[in-house]
This record gives C-alpha cells, sequence and structure tokens, in this order.
C-alpha cells in the first residue's frame, strides 16, 4: 500500500503527488515555481515523485516539498491560476504536519543507512 495513504497525510500532499511533474515540466505552474524560488531566496529544485517500490522516495518527496512551500504557494497564487490551484496551497497547519511526518521518517532512514553500512 502506498506510504502516503497509510500515513493519512493531508488531502494536499496527494494532490501534489499526482500532479507534481507539472512543476517539473515546463508551464506556467513550472515558470512560477522557479519565480517563485528565486525571489523567496529558496533552493531551486525541482520537486521529487515518490517510487511505490522504495519507501524512502516518500520521505525524500515530503522533504523536498516542506523545503519549497513557500515558492509552491507563491507559484499557486498567482492572479492567472489562481482559482485553479487555490485548494491547493499549504496551510501553516499542514506545514506543521509535514515536519512531524519527517522527523518520523528520519528515524526509518538513519537506521537504513546505519544497516547499510554496517554490512
Amino acid at each position: 500500500m502506498n506510504a502516503i495513504l497509510c500515513l493519512n497525510l493531508p488531502n494536499f500532499t496527494l494532490v501534489i503527488t499526482r500532479d507534481i511533474l507539472r512543476y517539473s515540466n515546463p508551464g506556467k505552474l513550472g515558470e512560477y515555481l522557479s519565480e517563485g524560488q528565486i525571489s523567496l531566496n529558496i533552493e531551486q529544485h525541482k520537486l521529487i515523485q515518490e517510487i511505490k517500490t522504495r519507501w524512502n522516495s516518500t520521505y525524500i518527496m515530503i522533504e523536498r516539498l516542506y523545503e519549497q512551500i513557500d515558492a509552491i504557494n507563491h507559484a499557486l497564487t498567482q492572479p492567472d491560476i489562481r482559482r485553479k490551484y487555490e485548494d491547493l496551497l499549504i496551510s501553516e497547519f499542514d506545514k506543521n504536519n509535514l515536519m512531524k511526518i519527517i522527523q518520523a521518517f528520519e528515524s526509518f532512514l538513519n537506521g537504513t543507512l546505519e544497516l547499510y553500512v554496517n554490512m
């Protein structure tokens, strides 16, 4: 079962996961995301899509999403696309929940890395 569904993450994460390629590809959302990254001095990283067969890809996807929240919200609030995407805006409550999820996943990631190094 998809790790995101098991964790019962907020709806915006599910939607962004489904639509994540819109940000990674050229187009208005991608342009606005880049613009937000530059104007807000946020690392110019692309969003990452999880790979269902790799548990840590969900962690990496959520971590990148958290890193880019302000740039994502900037992109989603542009006047010409706001109406279409305003339900995807990431609230402070959702941001706090994402941080809790990242912290929980870090324990698993660290354990996995420890096992890998000691093999």
